[in-house]
């Protein structure tokens, strides 16, 4: 594409911070699946065999 070395870390860096900002994003829309689906987990009774 001809963009120089330096041009190409800048992109990197800002699609990287990009990427960090909608992770958070997504937590935090969906952190009550994510408690109720721990919750849930940790409180099925183990099956004996």
């Amino acid at each position: 594409m001809g963009l120089t070395k330096a041009t190409w870390i800048w992109i990197h860096s800002r699609v990287g911070i990009l990427m960090s900002i909608l992770v958070i994003i997504h937590l935090i829309l969906h952190w009550k699946w994510i408690i109720y689906t721990t919750k849930s987990f940790f409180r099925k009774e183990k099956c004996e065999l």
